[in-house]
């Protein structure tokens, strides 16, 4: 009876012990590692960023099928034609995307 009773405190010591030690200890290596700031320090914000959007379209009335997509750039000089080409594709999935 009395080597139960032993036991059963020797688990809990060891219970609370890994439970508040290990875990800050665990926390701050991970942080450490990541060169994360501290936990109770504050993160600055990042800087302004304008991603390239999808303007407006003109319409040929002499060829109703020809359609021209104004993209503006953002923060970007030059669009690529793989970001032209994915804006267009949303705009025509928000056109065939059935409203509720």
């Amino acid at each position: 009876m009395k080597h139960n009773k032993i036991i059963h405190i020797i688990v809990v010591i060891c219970f609370c012990t890994t439970l508040f030690l290990a875990d800050g200890l665990r926390l701050t290596a991970q942080a450490q590692g990541l060169d994360l700031p501290a936990p109770t320090q504050m993160i600055p914000l990042s800087h302004q960023f304008s991603h390239p959007v999808l303007k407006g379209l003109q319409l040929d009335s002499n060829d109703p099928l020809t359609i021209k997509f104004i993209i503006e750039g953002g923060d970007k000089k030059q669009v690529s034609e793989d970001e032209s080409a994915k804006l267009v594709r949303y705009f025509l999935a928000a056109l065939t995307t059935p409203s509720i």
